[in-house]
């Protein structure tokens, strides 16, 4: 449930990376690797709090509503003050590093968006294969 909106963001950042025509070299790779862990903040700690909700009241919808309310806000700010900081290396005068702090802050962005949009649905999953043994889609 973690890794799902990691692998979004790091494919989602390798489209950008050829979108803005940059290669793949050792930078690049690094910023790759930095963006796992970045994405793997952000994902637990909203995967932590809707285990802590669910526990509590045992509706996926209703936890998910206070998780990214609660939690949400929090990674919103997170987000915003690690992009602006890092994307303030776009500015640099050496291309290199302003290319890592461009990269840094577009997978910032992407690993909280990702972690709101699709965590979704393996939260609805989960509550429902414990409830009926089968998959079915939260509305």
């Amino acid at each position: 449930m973690n890794l799902f909106p990691i692998v979004i963001a790091i494919a989602f950042l390798l489209g950008t990376m050829r979108a803005l025509g940059l290669s793949l070299n050792a930078l690049t790779a690094t910023i790759l690797s930095i963006s796992i862990g970045l994405g793997i903040a952000y994902s637990v700690h909203a995967t932590h709090r809707f285990i802590d909700e669910y526990n509590e009241n045992a509706d996926a919808l209703q936890s998910m509503v206070i998780t990214f309310s609660g939690t949400g806000g929090a990674l919103l700010g997170s987000m915003l003050t690690t992009s602006l900081g890092t994307g303030a290396l776009a500015l640099a005068i050496t291309s290199v590093l302003g290319d890592f702090g461009l990269l840094m802050a577009f997978s910032v962005i992407y690993s909280f968006i990702f972690t709101i949009v699709a965590s979704r649905q393996p939260f609805c999953c989960r509550n429902d294969i414990r409830a009926s043994c089968r998959i079915r889609y939260c509305r």
